[in-house]
């Protein structure tokens, strides 16, 4: 009676209904924009593992092109193991190079298991 007095009446739930219909509205809106998002996630997603890649595992495979430029392995396939600095720290992978035609070499790079670990790779190749 209060409010009635002052001029004012009582308005009860309205911040309630104002509260759900915001809700309502965002959700709309995450509805509408989901595959717009989700193609985002997967892009950065992919980015990450592109990057990932590129720190590690293509780092050791120039470093294996650099030492073919050297020369030619001793043993047809030959491998070595290199250890490469990456943000997550120090990893280490298993370096194949493997020959099936004269002067014509393919390189495998795998990260490197702890039970077995090859001989480390020489600086450079002679021959």
């Amino acid at each position: 009676m209060a409010n009635r007095a002052c001029g004012r009446t009582a308005r009860r739930g309205y911040a309630m209904l104002t509260v759900l219909f915001f809700i309502a509205l965002m959700m709309v809106m995450v509805a509408l924009n989901q595959r717009r998002l989700s193609s985002i996630l997967r892009v950065e997603e992919q980015r990450l593992a592109s990057s990932d890649f590129h720190e590690g595992t293509g780092q050791a495979t120039g470093m294996a092109l650099d030492l073919l430029e050297t020369g030619t392995p001793p043993s047809n396939p030959y491998v070595c193991s290199v250890d490469i600095e990456t943000s997550s720290g120090t990893e280490n992978f298993t370096v194949t190079f493997v020959s099936n035609a004269p002067n014509t070499w393919d390189v495998h790079v795998e990260p490197s298991s702890d039970s077995i670990l090859p001989p480390p790779m020489p600086p450079f190749f002679s021959g």
